[in-house]
């Protein structure tokens, strides 16, 4: 009989064959600065106390089909009822599960850019038109485009990352309530970085059911390698985007970890505060800089854009420190991204762009 030689490829959906995989590329370092991470550590009897904790539990059967002692702890924690919180291995794991409640073919969502990558990579896939808007010429919120697109009948689903990774840029409660108020769209908050901010986050929710609110416990409390984030939305809705997470989804390791830290929030009141000491002394810093434009942040990154990107990039990895280049993206030619860490770890880098920008043509 003759074999037939199938090209099984051609059964996976074209659109993700025309699409790169989301990725990140390792390189070495000795300074990590490339991922927004929070650098302070949770102390040594911390760990102790916890992990001691989680020894004690069977780690033969299934953890909680839905991790209710965890979201009855976030319930308390953001002042926002049980039946609308969600938890995710990860707020993207929350931004998938809201999108696939929300979009299909011929759904259209909109999304300011330059922005999380994921959203529109995930939007493609479930086959949904993408609107973008662009920022401002100075890298903040269009305001007046969100409010005419927010308007717009077509647009199903308006995803706002806010503080906006990878800019800094920021919109306060009430610019984001004049954009929500009267759309029929789903308005989805990405809030990863709030804790970082100047105003409260979440004060929407109570007015407007139709707005979602994404949060991550890996910036402000330090466990970006736990993965753990959470989703606030109306109890209605909460229940549809639920049908589309995964059963068993947080394992009993990260949910103790969050459970535990929530618990002490002094710790990560203490970080936070430091984080923004140090980007406002970094922002101050950098100012300084000839040939080196640095953009005002709420979040715990900033970003920088200099004469050569890749030459700069080069020269801090060769000096030990991985930054991000975000140059690739909309609007961000000879862009540069760096987390906020430790203070020793911001002067090297402070030092490397004095002098490597001390050298451009």
């Amino acid at each position: 009989m003759r074999s037939l030689n199938h090209d099984f490829l051609n059964k996976i959906n074209p659109v993700v064959r025309n699409i790169s995989a989301y990725d990140l590329k390792q390189l070495p370092y000795r300074i990590k600065l490339n991922q927004n991470e929070n650098p302070y550590e949770i102390p040594a009897s911390v760990k102790k106390q916890i992990l001691d904790d989680i020894q004690n539990q069977p780690w033969r059967i299934y953890p909680e089909f839905k991790p209710t002692r965890l979201i009855q702890a976030l319930s308390k924690f953001y002042h926002w009822p049980s039946t609308g919180v969600l938890v995710g291995n990860g707020s993207n794991e929350m931004i998938i599960a809201t999108l696939m409640a929300a979009l299909a073919p011929g759904k259209c969502v909109a999304i300011p850019i330059p922005t999380f990558s994921l959203y529109k990579h995930f939007s493609q896939i479930l086959g949904a038109k993408v609107l973008e808007i662009p920022l401002t010429a100075d890298l903040q919120f269009d305001k007046n485009a969100l409010i005419r697109t927010s308007r717009r009948q077509d647009v199903d689903v308006l995803i706002i990352n806010t503080p906006n990774n990878p800019t800094g840029c920021y919109l306060s409660p009430a610019e984001i309530h004049k954009i929500v108020k009267g759309t029929r769209s789903l308005v989805i908050l990405d809030q990863a970085y709030q804790d970082f901010a100047s105003s409260p986050g979440n004060t929407l929710l109570a007015k407007e059911k139709n707005v979602i609110v994404l949060r991550t416990f890996s910036k402000a409390l330090g466990l970006a390698g736990v993965r753990i984030g959470c989703l606030m939305t109306s109890p209605k809705l909460c229940q549809e985007i639920n049908k589309c997470r995964l059963p068993y989804n947080i394992g009993i390791f990260p949910q103790r970890v969050t459970e535990y830290l929530l618990k002490n929030p002094l710790e990560r009141e203490k970080k936070i505060d430091r984080i923004i000491k140090e980007r406002a002394r970094v922002f101050k810093a950098l100012k300084k800089i000839r040939n080196l434009e640095v953009f005002p942040s709420q979040a715990n990154f900033i970003l920088i854009r200099v004469f050569d990107s890749q030459k700069i990039f080069n020269e801090l990895l060769r000096c030990g420190i991985l930054i991000r280049d975000v140059s690739h993206y909309p609007m961000l030619k000879k862009c540069l991204r760096f987390s906020i860490g430790l203070p020793r770890e911001n002067d090297q880098l402070i030092r490397i762009l004095q002098r490597s920008c001390m050298k451009s043509p």
